[in-house]
Order: structure tokens, then sequence, then C-alpha cells
């Protein structure tokens, strides 16, 4: 790792489907730790959905945002992000349903669970059309840009991908 710019990498997990507020609360701590050049919270609308954005999360979010934190966020699912490798979503995607059947159109059998995700290669099936993925998230991005609404499909998945380009 002598030519990288990457100097110091650690990988953490948190549970399976955490709820934002833990993803954040952990971010938030492993940035205050200073260990890192840059954090970054993965979520979707789901994890939201869950907890409801009340002062709390607003307030978790601010000092996120304060400490310079990234976020790869995608709405209402993260299946979004794997639709985008796909094609551009013509039109807004409600809930995470509705977007496994976008999705499924082009994965055939694809499902949250964890027995199929755990031996589905979806890496190696998205990998291949990550440009695509890049260009179509940030298109999605132009077009929100635009808009007022915010009950719109969106994803920033492609800013960490991005990121991670740059260090290789």
């Amino acid at each position: 790792m002598e030519n990288s710019k990457l100097k110091f990498t650690r990988y953490f997990s948190v549970d399976f489907n955490p709820s934002v507020k833990t993803i954040l609360e952990t971010a938030i701590r492993e940035c205050k730790a200073g260990a890192f050049d840059s954090v970054w919270c993965v979520f979707d609308g789901d994890a939201i959905g869950r907890d409801g954005i009340n002062d709390n999360l607003k307030s978790l979010f601010n000092e996120a945002k304060n400490l310079g934190m990234h976020f790869a966020d995608s709405f209402p699912a993260f299946e979004i992000w794997f639709l985008l490798h796909y094609e551009m979503p013509k039109h807004f995607y409600e809930n995470q349903s509705e977007a496994i059947k976008g999705l499924q159109k082009h994965i055939i059998g694809y499902s949250i669970t964890k027995k199929w995700l755990s031996c589905a290669s979806l890496y190696s099936k998205l990998k291949p059309q990550l440009k695509i993925a890049i260009a179509n998230s940030e298109r999605l991005a132009e077009a929100n840009a635009k808009r007022d609404s915010k009950d719109s499909t969106r994803c920033n998945v492609h800013k960490l991908f991005c990121e991670i380009r740059k260090i290789n």
C-alpha cells in the first residue's frame, strides 16, 4: 500500500439491519476518534422509515455533517443503487417492494433474505455495470436537484464509489 493514498483502513460492521440512529452514532464515535481520513454512512430510506425523522435523528445528522462525514444513501431503498446498474428509474418508487419489482427484471429471483443474499454473488453480477450505475446515479442526482419535491427516487451511493476510485 505504499503508493496508495489510503494510509489507514479499518472495517467494522453493525447489525444486518441497523437503524439510522445506530449507523450515525457509530460513525460519529469513529469520526471523533480521529483514526480515519474520511467516514461514510451507508443507509437507505427503509432504515429511516423504521425510526422516523425526529429531533434526535436531525441532531445526529447535523453533528455528522459538522464533523465532515459523507453519506451514501439511497431512497426509498438500497435496491435503487442496484437498479441503477441497469437503468434509470422511470418513476418514483414509493417503497422497497416497488424497487425490488423493478430490479427483478434484471436480476431474476432477487430477494432480500439473508439466505439469498449470501449465495447470490450479487457483487459479481453488478460489477461489470459499475460505470453505468455511477453515470445513472449522477444523472438522477442532477434531475432531483431541479425538482422541489422530496418525493423522488434518490441515490448518492455513486459518491462513495467515486471516492474509492480516487484511492486506487
